[in-house]
């Protein structure tokens, strides 16, 4: 899916004038006084905590004559990546030139341009924890008009057609707008995704040490198919129904060194969780995988861990959204991630 671009940056390694291009960013997102915070602190109901710096590494063979470069996520509400920490080495870790362009519709993604068959991306990343306050979450009334960077994610995206008819079927014989707000009927939205589809539990295709990217068909074959599905279908089924209720989602393409429980793994893996957006307060985190046959009986007035509040969501750091994942979709990359420390925020 091609995107339109910022004009494009050069750079043999990190220099400052990215830094300060960053913080003209950041700088008019406080200008403009939107209500919604894109970035940074969520604002209550939600919030966040139990900070966590990780230093990730990934080698990566493309497996083709020229790379298609690599995802670079700077900001969320929930993690922020050190600017000067990102680099791309050779093998040896020679610091090799690149070339940054900002997603003009993700502002805080950037697709970085690599003229080399095999490289590594380096970078210091913090991730933190999500609360919820349930109670406050479920007053909230519906949206009718979002700024242009959230309201991007209402639309249909590469393995997210969420206009096809299905999807409207399911919101009309799922939810009611008049009764209830978008939290309660996010709920019941994943809650209906999670009963539809048949998850074989894995993100991505990983041998030993080595992962290939991710295995993705799309929503639809999530919800239509009689066999089981990859757990980052059944997140695209997710997706693409609150967005045809009208709720702004989006896909997040992370690395995670725990299982959807919390056991920590021997090996770094590729995950994906969703985001969706709460008027006025941020984008809410869940994971449908660590909800998947826990909330069927659930009161929808009640908590869900893995939804607004998810302990180990601090284990987790974003490189793409939305999918734009360049070479991360299908190259040979081996995954580093090492903790680091646990500050206070």
């Amino acid at each position: 899916m091609s995107q339109k671009t910022e004009p494009t940056e050069t750079h043999r390694f990190l220099q400052r004038s990215r830094c300060v291009s960053f913080g003209a960013v950041l700088c008019l997102t406080i200008l403009l006084g939107a209500d919604f915070p894109v970035i940074g602190n969520p604002a209550p109901p939600l919030a966040r905590n139990s900070p966590r710096v990780y230093d990730v590494t990934i080698r990566v063979n493309p497996r083709s004559s020229a790379s298609r470069g690599w995802p670079y996520v700077e900001q969320t509400n929930w993690s922020y990546l050190s600017p000067t920490s990102f680099r791309i080495t050779n093998q040896v870790n020679k610091d090799l030139p690149y070339t940054s362009e900002v997603i003009r519709e993700q502002t805080k993604q950037w697709h970085v341009s690599i003229d080399a068959k095999e490289y590594q991306v380096h970078f210091t990343e913090t991730a933190f924890a999500s609360t919820l306050e349930n109670d406050a979450a479920n007053d909230i009334a519906w949206n009718t008009e979002w700024e242009e960077d959230i309201a991007f994610y209402i639309k249909p995206s590469l393995y997210v057609r969420s206009s096809d008819p299905l999807f409207s079927k399911i919101v009309s014989n799922t939810i009611n707008k008049e009764t209830e707000g978008p939290n309660i009927a996010a709920k019941k939205l994943i809650r209906y995704c999670l009963q539809h589809t048949n998850s074989n539990g894995e993100f991505a295709n990983d041998d030993a040490m080595r992962t290939t990217g991710l295995q993705i068909r799309g929503a639809k074959y999530a919800l239509t198919s009689e066999r089981q599905v990859s757990a980052t279908d059944a997140l695209c089924a997710c997706i693409a129904t609150l967005r045809a209720a009208g709720i702004p989602a989006r896909p997040v393409v992370g690395i995670t060194d725990v299982s959807k429980n919390g056991s920590k793994l021997k090996q770094p893996k590729y995950v994906v969780w969703g985001e969706y957006a709460l008027p006025n307060a941020g984008w809410v985190p869940f994971s449908p995988e660590r909800m998947r046959g826990t909330v069927d009986n659930l009161n929808l007035n009640e908590a869900w861990e893995g939804l607004g509040s998810w302990r180990y969501l601090n284990r987790h750091v974003p490189i793409a959204i939305n999918f734009d994942l360049y070479d991360a979709k299908g190259a040979v990359q081996e995954i580093q991630m090492q903790f680091r420390s646990s500050p206070s925020e």
